[in-house]
């Protein structure tokens, strides 16, 4: 009933928000471990002050959550970075050689025309 009803608010916001239910199939501290090798590897960072979900992590042990109540946002982080960061993701366009969707300028420039771009011949065009 609540999933359905989560899932529910988040399309009467914006229907072509992604949205997919998850279901925990091992505990907290084995799903938070590679999200944990990330912050080891700087390759997740914040922006902004997150006060709650920095103190619920710095809660999360080996032996597990330390501190009081739900580590709600911990865990909301964990399901998140693992959609993100540990899937491997498809190239979605190739830019450069082809060009772009962006007008072109009024005036040509001194850059406009043929040009090598990655060893192969291209075109470049004032944006």
């Amino acid at each position: 009933m609540l999933r359905s009803w989560i899932q529910h608010v988040i399309r009467t916001c914006d229907p072509n928000i992604p949205y997919r239910d998850v279901t925990a199939s091992r505990g907290k501290i084995a799903r938070a471990e590679p999200i944990a090798a990330l912050y080891e590897q700087n390759r997740v960072r914040h922006a902004g002050a997150f006060n709650d979900l920095e103190d619920q992590l710095c809660a999360m042990t080996g032996a597990g959550f330390v501190g009081d109540g739900s580590p709600d946002r911990a865990d909301a982080l964990v399901w998140a970075l693992t959609e993100l960061m540990t899937q491997p993701v498809a190239p979605q366009a190739v830019f450069g050689v082809y060009g772009s969707a962006a007008p072109r300028a009024q005036t040509r420039s001194k850059f406009d025309g043929p040009c090598l771009i990655n060893g192969q011949q291209g075109f470049a065009t004032s944006r």
